[in-house]
């Protein structure tokens, strides 16, 4: 198949599985909402990312607007900490089972989430550090989202990132050790006090 002969529409993650199980598209890109379905013989999994480079992998962050953080930075300091907080509950093995029962309030069964973890540590999903791994792997997307036509200017990913409040929130909560910390080519450059499956 070449590029030419797909058809790709962007759909939310419940529309995609209702297209895919109504066959109304041959094919679609996801997460553990999959892997019910594949339980029930709805769809098949024809390649899964789990066991592959990190680089294949997913981030996700939150933004503020530069006006949002100039004129509210003790609510961006406070919305930060409790992410981390968030994060560092939801790295602790010992919440294994209450964090899939929490995700599976968004539809998905705890199970399906039991399974995509297997062989899998907790605070390999839910780290809070940004460092030069998660910022190479941006500046990687912004790069073939250029090249693939898809934005028309160079993207400055550092512009992005206020670490400041981040940094913050560590030292406040006393996590500034509690995650592992990779270089841009995913070899581990600090160790942390929960164990992350190897970058």
């Amino acid at each position: 198949l070449t590029e030419k002969e797909i058809k790709f529409v962007s759909l939310t993650t419940g529309d995609s599985t209702a297209a895919l199980a109504a066959g109304n598209v041959d094919a679609s890109f996801g997460g553990e909402e999959y892997l019910d379905l594949e339980k029930r013989g709805i769809v098949k999994i024809i390649y899964a990312s789990k066991n592959d480079k990190p680089i294949f992998g997913t981030n996700s962050a939150v933004f503020v607007t530069e006006e949002f953080e100039a004129k509210h930075p003790d609510l961006t300091q406070r919305i930060t900490t409790a992410f981390v907080k968030a994060a560092a509950w939801g790295s602790d093995e010992a919440n294994r089972q209450a964090v899939f029962d929490a995700w599976a309030k968004s539809g998905i069964p705890a199970e399906s989430f039991a399974q995509d973890f297997e062989g899998r540590t907790l605070a390999g999903r839910n780290t809070a550090v940004i460092d030069d791994f998660i910022v190479a792997r941006y500046k990687e997307k912004a790069e073939k989202a250029k090249q693939y036509g898809l934005i028309k200017k160079d993207v400055d990913v550092d512009s992005w990132l206020a670490p400041k409040y981040l940094e913050t929130a560590l030292k406040e909560l006393g996590l500034e050790d509690y995650w592992p910390r990779y270089d841009a080519a995913g070899n581990k450059v600090a160790s942390g006090r929960v164990e992350v499956a190897a970058q």
